[in-house]
């Protein structure tokens, strides 16, 4: 249930990335850097990495030191856990994360629309982005964020160079994020 391809035509465009699109573990097991992307149904996905072993090749890949990232949805799922009080996605209220963040998150009925300027982990550059969410996530209070925009707004959860999640959609369109990814 991808959400904003859009994320990755950046990507299909430098030499020497090899883009693909794959939920194979096989596959999986082989990338260098692993992206979750925004999903139109987070739980429902994560399910299905649960469901199909995904999740173990996603743990062993961060293990061996290669990069997983996640995006909107794939940043929810990066986390602790992702609850659904008011079933807006389904049945399903609540459906374990990767545990690869220190947060969880909490779908809610209203969703999160806009588009911001931004400065990636403290880089001079203006990047830019938007946000189209329905959650809020709740990162563990001296987590270090990912991206401020100039009024302070702190999105994002930086674990180190391999490991990072963002609410923000186009991120990779920011040379400053596009150079630290590769």
């Amino acid at each position: 249930r991808m959400s904003n391809f859009t994320d990755f035509n950046v990507l299909q465009r430098i030499e020497g990335v090899n883009l693909y699109f794959s939920a194979d573990a096989a596959q999986l097991q082989r990338a260098d850097v692993i992206i979750l992307p925004g999903s139109k149904n987070t739980i429902g996905d994560l399910m299905f990495l649960h469901e199909n072993q995904l999740v173990d090749v996603i743990l062993q890949a961060r293990r061996q030191g290669r990069s997983v990232v996640g995006i909107c949805g794939g940043y929810q799922m990066m986390g602790r856990m992702v609850h659904d009080p008011h079933g807006v996605e389904g049945d399903v209220t609540q459906c374990p994360g990767l545990g690869l963040l220190p947060m969880d998150t909490t779908l809610e009925k209203e969703k999160t629309t806009r588009q911001t300027e931004f400065r990636f982990r403290g880089s001079e550059a203006v990047c830019r982005g938007y946000e189209i969410h329905m959650g809020i996530s709740r990162i563990d209070p001296f987590q270090e964020s990912l991206t401020m925009t100039p009024d302070g707004h702190r999105d994002g959860v930086w674990m180190d160079e391999r490991c990072w999640g963002s609410y923000m959609h186009g991120i990779l369109d920011n040379a400053a994020v596009l150079q630290s990814l590769l």
